[in-house]
C-alpha cells in the first residue's frame, strides 16, 4: 500500500506476509521468487526456501494479490503491472496511488501463438 512506510523494496519482504499469484504463474511466482533470490532475501539454490523468510500466501489471481495488499491480508505482493495500475483503477477496484511499485521485474514475453502455414 501506498501508506505502508516499512516496505519499499525487496529486501524489506522479509518477515513480512507476502501475495504471490500461484507457485505455477510466471508473472506472479517464478519471476518474483527469482527477483527475491537475486536481492539475497531468500536463499538461492536447493537452499531456497520462501517460507523460511517470509510467509508467502497465494492469492490465486494477480487482482486477488492486489486486493489482498490493499485490504491489509499482506504486507506486500506481487500482481501484473497492467493490473494494478490500468485495469483495476479502470474497474473501481483500486484508486491511482493506493498501491505503490517497488520492484518490477524485466520484461516477460507474452504467450506464444504458432500455426502452420498449410493451414490457409
Amino acid at each position: 500500500r501506498s501508506d505502508n512506510a516499512s516496505v519499499d523494496g525487496l529486501a524489506d519482504y522479509a518477515g513480512k506476509k507476502v501475495c504471490f499469484v500461484d507457485p505455477s504463474s510466471t508473472s506472479g511466482f517464478l519471476y518474483p521468487t527469482a527477483g527475491l533470490i537475486e536481492d539475497d532475501v531468500i536463499a538461492s539454490g536447493a537452499e531456497a526456501d520462501i517460507s523460511s523468510a517470509m510467509t508467502p500466501i497465494y492469492a490465486g489471481g494477480h487482482d486477488a494479490s492486489a486486493l489482498a495488499v490493499k485490504a491489509g491480508d499482506c504486507d506486500a505482493g506481487f500482481a501484473f503491472d497492467t493490473m494494478v495500475d490500468r485495469t483495476m483503477i479502470d474497474n473501481g477496484e483500486l484508486a491511482p496511488g493506493e498501491l505503490k511499485t517497488v520492484w518490477k521485474s524485466e520484461m516477460i514475453a507474452g504467450s506464444l501463438f504458432a500455426a502452420n502455414n498449410d493451414l490457409g
